[in-house]
């Protein structure tokens, strides 16, 4: 029997993916201010405080950046 491929649900995606780009443009932020102390703290935060900054963004916000007119 064939095991069924369960896709992630949309949203998780969209958290994962937004993970990601929130970081790159924080970092990238802190480095114009001060590269030695800030973005050094900020590259050696564990994941979970990485990812916990994505909860704090709505869900429309989700929604326009993901799906552009």
């Amino acid at each position: 029997m064939a095991v069924p491929v369960v896709p992630l649900p949309l949203p998780l995606t969209k958290l994962m993916y937004l993970n990601v780009v929130v970081v790159a443009l924080i970092k990238k932020i802190l480095l114009i201010f001060s590269p030695d102390t800030v973005a050094g703290l900020l590259w050696e935060a564990p994941i979970k405080v990485k990812f916990s900054l994505v909860i704090l963004i709505p869900e429309p916000l989700l929604l326009k950046v993901f799906e552009p007119n």
